[in-house]
Protein backbone atom coordinates (compact mmCIF):
# COMPACT_ATOMS: atom_id res chain seq x y z
CA UNK A 1 0.00 0.00 0.00
CA UNK A 2 1.36 3.53 -0.90
CA UNK A 3 1.94 5.75 2.05
CA UNK A 4 -0.54 8.76 2.48
CA UNK A 5 1.59 12.01 1.27
CA UNK A 6 1.98 14.37 4.19
CA UNK A 7 5.09 17.05 2.99
CA UNK A 8 4.18 19.84 0.59
CA UNK A 9 6.72 20.56 -2.27
CA UNK A 10 7.71 24.50 -2.15
CA UNK A 11 7.89 24.89 -5.34
CA UNK A 12 3.86 24.13 -6.11
CA UNK A 13 2.54 23.61 -2.89
CA UNK A 14 1.50 19.85 -3.90
CA UNK A 15 2.21 16.72 -2.25
CA UNK A 16 5.42 14.96 -1.80
CA UNK A 17 5.88 11.40 -1.34
CA UNK A 18 8.34 10.39 1.89
CA UNK A 19 10.37 7.59 0.12
CA UNK A 20 13.59 5.03 1.19
CA UNK A 21 16.94 5.81 0.36
CA UNK A 22 16.54 2.97 -2.74
CA UNK A 23 14.40 5.28 -4.47
CA UNK A 24 16.71 6.87 -6.75
CA UNK A 25 17.96 3.41 -7.71
CA UNK A 26 14.74 2.04 -8.68
CA UNK A 27 14.02 6.06 -10.73
CA UNK A 28 17.20 4.88 -12.69
CA UNK A 29 16.30 0.96 -13.48
CA UNK A 30 12.47 2.90 -14.35
CA UNK A 31 14.51 5.28 -17.16
CA UNK A 32 16.39 2.32 -18.70
CA UNK A 33 13.45 -0.11 -18.85
CA UNK A 34 11.66 3.05 -20.71
CA UNK A 35 14.35 3.82 -22.98
CA UNK A 36 15.37 -0.26 -23.77
CA UNK A 37 11.91 -0.92 -24.57
CA UNK A 38 11.04 2.35 -26.78
CA UNK A 39 11.39 0.77 -30.08
CA UNK A 40 8.78 -2.21 -28.54
CA UNK A 41 6.03 0.90 -27.65
CA UNK A 42 6.99 2.08 -31.07
CA UNK A 43 5.27 -0.19 -33.29
CA UNK A 44 2.29 1.13 -31.34
CA UNK A 45 2.41 4.11 -31.65
CA UNK A 46 1.56 6.48 -34.81
CA UNK A 47 2.26 7.05 -37.10
CA UNK A 48 3.48 3.07 -37.19
CA UNK A 49 0.38 1.95 -35.53
CA UNK A 50 -3.07 2.34 -35.17
CA UNK A 51 -3.21 1.80 -31.12
CA UNK A 52 -1.06 3.18 -28.74
CA UNK A 53 0.80 2.07 -25.70
CA UNK A 54 -0.02 2.66 -22.13
CA UNK A 55 2.26 3.35 -19.38
CA UNK A 56 0.32 1.97 -15.94
CA UNK A 57 2.51 3.14 -12.87
CA UNK A 58 0.29 1.89 -9.53
CA UNK A 59 2.26 3.18 -7.08
CA UNK A 60 3.80 6.37 -8.08
CA UNK A 61 2.78 8.39 -5.80
CA UNK A 62 1.78 12.39 -6.56
CA UNK A 63 4.66 12.74 -8.79
CA UNK A 64 7.39 13.86 -6.27
CA UNK A 65 9.07 12.34 -3.58
CA UNK A 66 12.00 13.32 -1.03
CA UNK A 67 14.08 10.31 0.62
CA UNK A 68 14.21 10.32 4.34
CA UNK A 69 16.70 12.19 5.67
CA UNK A 70 17.76 14.74 2.54
CA UNK A 71 15.88 17.79 1.71
CA UNK A 72 16.55 17.77 -1.58
CA UNK A 73 12.87 17.04 -3.42
CA UNK A 74 13.04 14.11 -6.94
CA UNK A 75 11.00 13.18 -9.76
CA UNK A 76 9.11 10.51 -8.74
CA UNK A 77 7.94 7.60 -11.38
CA UNK A 78 5.16 9.77 -12.64
CA UNK A 79 7.34 12.73 -13.81
CA UNK A 80 9.87 10.37 -14.80
CA UNK A 81 7.17 8.48 -17.60
CA UNK A 82 6.11 11.98 -18.59
CA UNK A 83 9.41 13.61 -19.80
CA UNK A 84 9.50 10.70 -22.33
CA UNK A 85 6.53 11.35 -23.62
CA UNK A 86 7.35 9.84 -26.86
CA UNK A 87 7.65 6.53 -25.03
CA UNK A 88 3.32 5.72 -24.66
CA UNK A 89 0.60 7.08 -25.27
CA UNK A 90 -1.49 6.72 -22.42
CA UNK A 91 -0.40 6.96 -18.93
CA UNK A 92 -2.63 5.77 -16.04
CA UNK A 93 -1.49 6.16 -11.96
CA UNK A 94 -3.41 5.75 -9.14
CA UNK A 95 -6.32 7.80 -8.69
CA UNK A 96 -5.24 9.03 -4.99
CA UNK A 97 -2.83 11.50 -6.35
CA UNK A 98 -4.12 12.22 -9.78
CA UNK A 99 -4.76 15.69 -9.25
CA UNK A 100 -1.22 16.44 -8.40
CA UNK A 101 0.43 14.23 -11.25
CA UNK A 102 -1.93 15.67 -13.69
CA UNK A 103 -0.50 19.82 -12.59
CA UNK A 104 2.72 18.53 -12.82
CA UNK A 105 2.89 16.86 -16.02
CA UNK A 106 1.69 19.86 -17.75
CA UNK A 107 3.41 21.83 -16.29
CA UNK A 108 6.77 20.52 -17.22
CA UNK A 109 6.14 18.29 -20.27
CA UNK A 110 2.46 18.53 -22.53
CA UNK A 111 2.22 14.97 -23.12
Amino acid sequence: MIAKPSIVDPADGLPVLDVGPWTAEKHDYLRRYITATKAARARFLPPAGPGGAAFIDLFGGPGRAQVRGHKEIIDGSPLIAARHRDACSTYCATSCCLSAIRRRRFATSPC
